[in-house]
C-alpha cells in the first residue's frame, strides 16, 4: 500500500505523511505503535506502521495527521519519555470513544517517537523542519537558543518554546572501585570518556566538569561511543566516565554486576554556583541501592523538555498540552511525566498555545477549591 501525503496546514506549518486506518481500539493502536514506531526512525518508521493495516482503502488515509517527537537512544530516559508523549497524544480516526474520565490524545492524530542521538540531533532537526517536536535537556537547548556548542555552525534557534517539562536527567559521575578519586576535583589530569561528541554526556558533562576547574586543557576528554567507553572504565584506559540520563541507567545498573565502579559525588561550592548560574538545574540525590551496592550520592539533575517551534499552531500546542496532562493525570503515580511540574520549563518560554491550557486548567482547579 503506497504512502499519502496529507496537507494539515491549518495546524502545522508543514506537510505530514498519511497511512490508511482502521477502526480499532485506541489501546491496539498505541501497542502496534510502539512496536513499529518508536523502533523506527523518519517516514520509515510511518512506512513500517502503514503495512501493518494492508487491505484498507486509501480513502481514509488522509483522515490520519502523524505527529513526530524526536526521542533518544533505545532504553535512554529521552526514548522512554517521547514513547510516553507519543502514547499520550494518539487518537486516531475510528478510535474507540472516550469520555471526560479517560485520557483522550489528539483527535485524529498520531504519535511518533523517534529513536535519535539525543538532544542536539532532536534540536537540529526541529530547527530544519524534519520533526515537529523533539525531547531535550534544558542544557542543551538553552545551547540552542544561544547559539552555542554544538550549536555554532546553526543560527541560533530564537524560535525555541516548550510544551512542558517532562522529566530530568541526573549527572552520574562513575569512576573504578580502585579509584583513588574523591570528588570531581581530583579529576585534574585524570582522562574523561563522555560518550559520542554529540550526544547529551557530552554537553552536560563539561559544563558540569568546568564549574570544578576541569577543562580541555587540565583534562584529557575523550568521545567514543557508550558501549567502548565502558569497556575503557573496566580496562583502566580512562580514569572516569560521565554520563547524563534517568537513573538508574541500565549501562550502569549492568556495570555494577560486571565490574566494580563507584559514583562520584556532584557537591561542594562548585555545584551551588552551576546552581545559580543555571537557575533550571537543581541539586538531588540518587537514592541508596539505586545502584547494587552504592550508597546514597549528591548530584545535580536537569529538566527534560518537550519542545516544539513557535510557528506551532496554538489551537494544536493547546491540544497537545492537554492530552499529555490527561494522560499523566489519569496514571497518577505510575505516569512518567509530573504534571505538578509541566510549566517549570526553564529555560524556555511556554508556547503560548500551552500556556493557555495551562492557566486554564489552574483557573479551573481553583474554582473546585
Amino acid at each position: 500500500m503506497t504512502s499519502r501525503t496529507v496537507d494539515i496546514r491549518r495546524l502545522l506549518k508543514r506537510p505530514l505523511a498519511g497511512a490508511s486506518a482502521l477502526r480499532l481500539d485506541r489501546r491496539r493502536v498505541l501497542l502496534g505503535l510502539g512496536a513499529a514506531a518508536i523502533g523506527g526512525t523518519g517516514f520509515g518508521a510511518l512506512r513500517l506502521f502503514s503495512s501493518g493495516l494492508s487491505g484498507v482503502s486509501d480513502a481514509v488515509a488522509q483522515d490520519i495527521n502523524y505527529f513526530r517527537i524526536g526521542g533518544g537512544g533505545v532504553g535512554s530516559r529521552l526514548y522512554q519519555l517521547a514513547g510516553s508523549i507519543a502514547g499520550a497524544i494518539t487518537n486516531p480516526p475510528g478510535a474507540a470513544k472516550c469520555d471526560e474520565k479517560s485520557a483522550c490524545g489528539v483527535p485524529g492524530l498520531v504519535g511518533l517517537a523517534q529513536t535519535t542521538s539525543g538532544s542536539v540531533e532532536n534540536l537540529q532537526s526541529l530547527h530544519e523542519g524534519a520533526i515537529e517536536s523533539a525531547v531535550a535537556q534544558a542544557d542543551v537547548a538553552a545551547e540552542a537558543m544561544a547559539g552555542e556548542e554544538p550549536f555554532k555552525r546553526d543560527a541560533a534557534q530564537a524560535e525555541l518554546r516548550a510544551l512542558a517539562r517532562i522529566g530530568a536527567a541526573q549527572v552520574q559521575v562513575l569512576v573504578a572501585g580502585t579509584s583513588k578519586a574523591k570528588s570531581l576535583a581530583d579529576l585534574k589530569g585524570k582522562t574523561i570518556g563522555f560518550g559520542p561528541k554529540l550526544r547529551d554526556s557530552a554537553v552536560t558533562g563539561p559544563m558540569v566538569l568546568a564549574a570544578y576547574g576541569i577543562t580541555p586543557k587540565r583534562a584529557k576528554f575523550t568521545f567514543d561511543e557508550m558501549q567502548p567507553t565502558i569497556a575503557a572504565l573496566v580496562d583502566g584506559e580512562i580514569d572516569a566516565l560521565i554520563m547524563s540520563d534517568g537513573v538508574p541507567n541500565p549501562d550502569i545498573a549492568a556495570l555494577r554486576y560486571s565490574a566494580d565502579a563507584r559514583l562520584l559525588p556532584i557537591d561542594g561550592a562548585p555545584a551551588q554556583k552551576l546552581i545559580a548560574r543555571h537557575g533550571f538545574i537543581k541539586a538531588t540525590i540518587i537514592e541508596n541501592e539505586t545502584y547494587k551496592g552504592l550508597p546514597a550520592i549528591a548530584t545535580l539533575e536537569v529538566p527534560i523538555l518537550w519542545t516544539v517551534a513557535d510557528t506551532l499552531d496554538p489551537k494544536l500546542a493547546y491540544d497537545l498540552a492537554k492530552a499529555l496532562a490527561s494522560q499523566s493525570l489519569a496514571a497518577g503515580d505510575k505516569s512518567p511525566i509530573d504534571f505538578a511540574l509541566a510549566e517549570n520549563t526553564g529555560p524556555l518560554a511556554l508556547h503560548p498555545g500551552a500556556q493557555r491550557f495551562y492557566d486554564e486548567h489552574r483557573a479551573g482547579a481553583a474554582s473546585t477549591n
